[in-house]
């Protein structure tokens, strides 16, 4: 059986000589890198890193600008959709309110007028709808 330590320093002794930091001395032997170059490679080690994250910070910050444009796409698009939902709902309200308007009159009830202004009292918006189609009839207005 090998004793830990033993494998311990073989594995050692293997990689040391892979080191970059190593110099190979005239009778073979590998010599330890000295404190300076290690201190070189740290120093070019985080130089490399600090390097890296300042392009990473770089590119998230493109992407965040991204991302708010998009944001501000999207929540520039929910209100349009909003506004035309709403304008759908408005057109359909007055649209069953001048079908009513238009059966009653088939009926011999209310005069025109008289249901234009209970339009107009119903829904002020339905109010603006009838004034763009039929500004005669809209001489009321809450």
């Amino acid at each position: 059986m090998v004793d830990p330590i033993t494998k311990l320093q073989a594995y050692y002794a293997q990689n040391k000589a892979k080191s970059p930091l190593t110099e190979e001395l005239p009778d073979g032997s590998v010599s330890p890198p000295t404190r300076e170059d290690l201190l070189t490679a740290l120093d070019e080690g985080m130089k490399s890193i600090q390097k890296a994250l300042r392009e990473m910070r770089a590119e998230c910050q493109k992407h965040r600008a991204q991302r708010d444009t998009v944001r501000a796409g999207v929540k520039e698009l929910d209100q349009v959709v909003t506004k035309l939902k709403d304008e759908k709902k408005v057109k359909e309200r007055t649209h069953i309110l001048l079908e009513k308007h238009v059966q009653w009159l088939d009926h011999g009830a209310p005069t025109r007028r008289s249901v234009l202004i209970t339009i107009i009292i119903t829904d002020r918006r339905a109010n603006q709808m009838i004034y763009h189609w039929m500004p005669e009839f809209c001489i009321i207005q809450l």
